[in-house]
């Protein structure tokens, strides 16, 4: 949020209390005198309650999560060319936004995890540095600008994983499973039912991202900005999905975090070709655990493998294909690159999240000898997260014979 917003803010809230203020002193006259309201205090009443309504709804408006002026907007794109320029340069950032800079490394710019820390952050900044003429209260990249094109790129964005930024200590998904209620006879003690909350540790993994940026963007730095957080953006999607979708640990299990389907349970087709009837008993399979959500799950493979089930027959007679309009048997089917060719796979995601730790930082390359030779910038984003299934049995495959 801007301090121009927050001056508005300030502004609509004095102007309330003024008016409310004028509305109790009305009162108070009539209480005293022990009379009604007079034609020109009705009139006053009645104005000074539209006018609060009106300073209300703006200031609704500006208190709304998603706004965003126009104006701070084109800031927020100029200041983010701003420091990029700057870092690239071997500057570091520039004073006016030191509020941003990485205590381990002042030429690493901070990426907030929210609006919500980035304000907390600037009134800091406003209050400690004593140097500066001003403040810039502009934040230019935090995690939601990230995060939000990132969903759009994973297809686990279709699956419904869950993902939270800003997390500090424990996951904020409990998980509760096993409560049964029974029958008793009169006057017996009920025993305490098991309230089996999943300890997930959540172990953040340190993750690091390479932007490539040619030196001509640099000097244009016209969309500099959307360069910088669409490469990001990519990049991040690519590593979650490679990691949600694959049956196998990705890397070293120290260093990577482990899939929802690595050690998920594994049924074998009976031919090379999965059938209609394989493909159901898969979901029903999860279903049977007892996993609540089902009607939430979905199947997922390899485009190769959903083109082969889209053209597979499900009968002899009825004339229709085991995937029928994106289903198989009422159940939305996802492809993705980073599934395994052989497999069918089946997971209730909303038992799967993804989690950023704390704050992420953007440090700079501009002098070695590969970004001299290139021409290029290469911007380095370092973070930490992980991913985790909740419950692990409310993932399960399929895979065809080999043989």
């Amino acid at each position: 949020m801007s301090a121009e917003t927050r001056a508005k803010q300030k502004n609509l809230r004095s102007q309330l209390d003024a008016n409310k203020l004028k509305m109790q002193q009305i009162s108070d006259k009539l209480v005293a005198e022990k009379r009604g309201l007079t034609e020109d205090e009705t009139t006053e009443m009645r104005n000074l309650r539209n006018a609060n309504q009106q300073l209300a709804v703006q200031l609704d408006i500006l208190e709304t999560p998603d706004y965003e002026p126009v104006q701070e907007r084109a800031d927020r794109e100029q200041a983010t060319a701003e420091i990029l320029v700057a870092m690239r340069s071997n500057r570091g950032l520039p004073d006016k936004y030191a509020y941003l800079r990485a205590t381990e490394d002042p030429n690493c710019m901070i990426i907030p995890t929210s609006d919500q820390e980035a304000d907390r952050i600037v009134a800091r900044a406003a209050g400690d540095i004593q140097t500066l003429n001003s403040v810039t209260p502009i934040v230019p990249i935090t995690m939601h600008d990230i995060i939000g094109p990132l969903s759009h790129l994973l297809i686990y964005d279709k699956v419904g994983l869950r993902m939270q930024n800003g997390i500090e200590g424990q996951w904020n998904f409990p998980v509760v499973s096993g409560v049964e209620a029974t029958f008793l006879g009169e006057n017996v003690e009920v025993t305490d039912s098991k309230l089996d909350f999943s300890k997930i540790t959540p172990e953040p993994k340190r993750y690091s991202i390479s932007i490539p940026v040619s030196n001509l963007a640099m000097i244009q730095a016209t969309g500099l900005r959307s360069i910088v957080i669409t490469s990001i953006s990519t990049g991040v999607a690519n590593l979650i999905n490679k990691i949600t979708f694959s049956t196998s640990q990705v890397g070293q299990a120290a260093t990577f975090p482990t899939g929802p389907f690595v050690g998920a349970a594994s049924i074998n087709a009976a031919a090379k070709t999965f059938s209609f009837a394989e493909a159901v008993a898969l979901k029903y399979s999860v279903i049977g655990k007892g996993v609540l959500g089902a009607e939430f799950g979905c199947y997922v493979c390899t485009p190769e493998t959903y083109a082969e089930l889209a053209t597979t027959p499900r009968d002899a007679g009825s004339g229709l294909m085991i995937l029928q309009d994106g289903k198989i048997d009422g159940t939305p089917v996802f492809y993705t690159t980073d599934f395994d060719a052989d497999k069918l796979g089946f997971g209730i995601f909303s038992y799967d999240v993804c989690g950023f730790f704390g704050q992420q930082r953007l440090g700079f390359d501009s002098t070695s000898k590969e970004a001299m030779k290139r021409d290029m910038t290469w911007f380095v984003l370092n973070g930490h997260m992980d991913l985790k299934a909740l419950r692990q049995e409310a993932f399960a495959y399929i895979k065809k014979k080999t043989t």
